[in-house]
């Protein structure tokens, strides 16, 4: 079933009265200004100095994944909003700020602030707004809500088959990415997973090929099993090993060195090499 859920950023505030920490702290999400008193919908937008705090009060749904957002284009932390809104009044004074306006939110702090290169949410970003849904952060999202299952044995039972992986993240990132059904090769001469630049599917047509190994399995040790199929087609090409969750690039044209990473399940902007490298040309 597709996720339907919308994706928001909220302020937390310019860098110099940042108020990110009274978020996280309390686990809301807070809006101004406030001091006009609770949002209803017979109120006029003019009262709240535009629409925004109609639209953290009404658009936003529980569920709804909320990106605290600091500075233009960094973000602090990701969460799940938790709550209809709430107008609470002891926000009347955040670093000078009335913000009133409120939201439970179950907030995930990032092990590190992540910064876009650009300037995704515009070159003066409002104090709210939604966010488009990519559709590999889309995918990404899944692995994240999949993979803790996955860790769970006991809920689980035994970690899912290679076979399974394949059919159930390599292929779908791969369609994801932009590649035909006819172009991704499952079992293909032993390999697990072959990407051809174009038909037929032969050795001079492949174009990288993906060996993945069980879930939690060290994905680094699966290169020279792949490089063992390469040499019996007597081709050289690009390798990625995987466990369904994290992916590594080796190049063959230098050497069979690491050239991109990425884990779905803990994105970072390094993930994006990865991902040029692999989707369609």
């Amino acid at each position: 079933m597709k996720d339907t859920r919308s994706v928001w950023q909220i302020s937390g505030g310019p860098l110099d009265r940042n108020y990110a920490d009274i978020f996280l702290k309390y686990s809301v999400a807070l809006i101004g200004p406030g001091d006009a008193g609770p949002w209803n919908p017979e109120r006029d937008d003019k009262e709240f100095e535009g629409g925004f705090v109609r639209r953290f009060a009404d658009e936003v749904q529980k569920d709804d994944v909320c990106l605290l957002r600091t500075g233009l284009s960094t973000i602090r932390a990701v969460g799940l909003v938790a709550s209809e809104y709430l107008y609470l009044p002891q926000f009347d004074d955040v670093n000078g700020w009335d913000l009133q306006h409120a939201r439970r939110v179950l907030w995930r702090e990032l092990p590190h602030s992540y910064s876009f290169e650009t300037s995704i949410f515009g070159a003066n970003p409002p104090r709210l707004s939604k966010v488009g849904n990519f559709e590999v952060l889309d995918y990404a999202a899944n692995v994240n809500d999949l993979c803790s299952i996955y860790w769970d044995s006991q809920a689980f039972g035994d970690h899912p088959t290679e076979d399974e992986l394949v059919a159930h993240y390599v292929v779908p990132f791969l369609r994801r990415l932009g590649w035909s059904v006819e172009q991704v090769a499952v079992k293909w001469k032993h390999i697990d997973v072959c990407v051809f630049k174009k038909l037929p599917r032969s050795p001079e047509n492949c174009h990288f090929i993906i060996e993945a190994k069980r879930l939690g399995a060290g994905v680094e040790g699966a290169l020279e099993q792949a490089k063992g199929y390469l040499e019996m087609l007597g081709i050289s090409r690009d390798v990625v090993v995987t466990d369904g969750i994290r992916y590594r690039m080796y190049s063959s044209q230098n050497g069979f060195t690491p050239i991109a990473y990425a884990n779905l399940a803990r994105l970072k902007q390094s993930a994006l090499e990865l991902f040029s490298y692999i989707k369609t040309p």
